[in-house]
């Protein structure tokens, strides 16, 4: 029998789920997201958020503080007792919170080159140009982009003219170790343009100046020791969530139904790339 993480349920759903301009008690909304949205029986999900209300208080305070560090908007935030809290406190956060069920919802759909697209859009998004790669001739590369004038984001920050080598993959687990080792050479291939990699290269990034940055995306995160390594090589990890947050604040046109128009423009933007 496979023993049910409560916590990663409820972490997981909690980014999904927040109450805009609410409030409500830490043990109650841990108890809904397990049972209505994880599919666990009501009297395990009280005994288990009863007994651990402390815990689950602790993973949540621990997960904020993850979260603000990297830049990406909390699910939620916690008084100094057990109540949990969705006040935004800019327009960011509360565009990320009206928006942030629905796109994930529908982005964890995504098929793998679906995801590939996703991943170029959104560093278009951010300000720069991208170019998906052909999966025979890519070289271990799904991506190539520059950042020409990128947006204030949580993810390269506003550095122009970065030089973008990409790697997407639509796990739903963590990706592992040896699978990002292989991606360290990958990067080295395009720096010292190796011919692996220069068939799948767009001429706009072989021919651009500035240093080279790989950009690792990973749908369901990464192990812990994959971090470590990617400081060491100067590679930023991203997940999902890290996509969503830009996506939540694209400029739409400010009429009409938002949370529609935002996914019409995702997804007509992402078959664009096919």
């Amino acid at each position: 029998m496979v023993k049910v993480n409560y916590w990663q349920l409820i972490k997981s759903h909690a980014y999904a789920n927040p109450k805009l301009n609410q409030s409500a008690k830490l043990d109650y909304y841990a108890q809904e997201l397990l049972v209505s949205h994880g599919c666990v029986d009501p009297f395990d999900a009280e005994r288990y958020c009863t007994k651990n209300i402390k815990l689950i208080r602790n993973k949540f305070a621990q997960q904020i503080d993850e979260d603000k560090k990297r830049g990406v908007t909390p699910p939620l935030m916690l008084d100094s007792t057990y109540n949990c809290l969705w006040y935004p406190e800019n327009q960011g956060q509360e565009a990320v919170w009206k928006y942030r069920k629905s796109v994930l919802n529908k982005l964890v759909l995504l098929d793998d080159d679906s995801f590939e697209a996703l991943c170029c859009y959104t560093l278009e998004c951010i300000g720069g140009k991208s170019y998906k790669t052909k999966s025979k001739s890519d070289g271990g590369v799904d991506g190539y982009g520059i950042l020409l004038s990128p947006m204030d984001n949580h993810i390269f920050g506003v550095e122009k003219h970065l030089k973008i080598v990409g790697q997407f993959k639509n796990y739903d687990h963590q990706e592992v170790i040896t699978k990002f080792d292989s991606f360290i050479q990958t990067i080295n291939n395009v720096r010292y343009m190796s011919s692996r990699v220069t068939g799948g290269m767009p001429s706009f990034f072989s021919s651009a100046k500035g240093p080279i940055i790989g950009w690792y995306v990973c749908k369901s995160g990464f192990q812990k020791q994959i971090y470590d390594q990617a400081k060491w090589h100067g590679i930023i990890l991203s997940d999902l969530v890290d996509l969503v947050e830009v996506l939540c604040n694209i400029k739409i046109y400010p009429f009409g139904n938002q949370e529609t128009k935002l996914l019409l423009k995702v997804f007509s933007s992402i078959k664009s790339y096919s």
